[in-house]
């Protein structure tokens, strides 16, 4: 999640108020290839550095966009890994009718990283 400053966008890291700390046991890159998406990743580089578990999740609306989904986040995975982050990916087909953010909450992810 991003805020707008003078200077303009920057990361927010959002935790309940409940939480006294963040586990960092499995971190879910929301990936679409955008620029927010990227910088997204970008910014939350030194929490992705330090969780156990990351995976790359791209949703795509038809069976048609698996392939090129896939390169997308093996792409993602290629940075990642050149960063010291570790990372598997999932494509998962998801009717844009639907909300993606029942797919995404059933992984129970300790950080989400996404471009807003």
């Amino acid at each position: 999640m991003r805020g707008k400053s003078a200077h303009g966008a920057h990361p927010i890291l959002v935790v309940p108020p409940e939480v006294k700390s963040l586990k960092l046991k499995l971190a879910m890159v929301c990936w679409r290839d955008t620029r927010e998406a990227r910088r997204a990743v970008s910014d939350a580089l030194p929490l992705l550095q330090k969780t156990q578990q990351v995976v790359v999740v791209e949703l795509v609306p038809d069976e048609s966009g698996r392939d090129a989904a896939h390169g997308r986040v093996d792409d993602v995975i290629a940075w990642l890994k050149r960063h010291g982050v570790a990372a598997f990916a999932r494509v998962f087909h998801w009717p844009e009718r639907n909300n993606p953010m029942e797919k995404l909450f059933q992984y129970g992810a300790d950080l989400i990283v996404a471009g807003a």
